[in-house]
């Protein structure tokens, strides 16, 4: 456990990192394309998994559930990616995070069940390479998080740009 959670803290450096590199080159235009592209890990796990269930010889509606409910997963975060990093950035810089907990739950409830009896079970070093990787890309979307604005003063004068 302590190997994993050095390994986690390592991610979120290099992530922090990578993003202050990708920050300056790209600039906070990218913002949201990085948010949606944050969610690529989950896609990826989702292969993997779907993968090892045909081989497995899981029930097709445990299947398909499954991947219709990571699919709506990973559409969620990509198209809330968008609005999230003009009204609540830092919202966005926990969305790989929060798409990762939405992930496990939906695993373990529709898979998760179906592999007891089989032959077959998902890696653990595939779940948890998963998990560094949501850490990872959620540390790298931190330096592109805006500051926050400061509101309008209560009088109603609007500020000029």
């Amino acid at each position: 456990m302590r190997l994993l959670l050095r390994f986690g803290f390592l991610a979120a450096f290099a992530g922090l990192l990578v993003g202050l590199a990708l920050r300056v080159a790209l600039t906070r235009r990218r913002f949201a394309a990085l948010a949606a592209l944050a969610l690529a890990p989950l896609v990826a796990h989702a292969a993997y998994l779907i993968g090892l269930a045909s081989r497995a010889g899981l029930p097709r509606e445990s299947v398909l559930v499954f991947v219709v409910g990571a699919l709506l997963i990973v559409l969620a975060g990509a198209i809330g990616a968008g609005p999230l990093t003009r009204r609540r950035p830092w919202f966005t810089v926990g969305l790989p995070l929060v798409a990762t907990l939405a992930y496990a739950v939906l695993e373990a409830v529709t898979l998760g069940p179906a592999w007891g009896p089989r032959g077959y079970a998902p890696d653990a070093l595939a779940g948890a390479a998963y998990v560094l990787a949501s850490v990872f890309f959620a540390a790298l979307l931190v330096p592109f998080a805006p500051a926050a604005r400061p509101r309008p003063e209560a009088t109603g004068e609007q500020r000029q740009p």
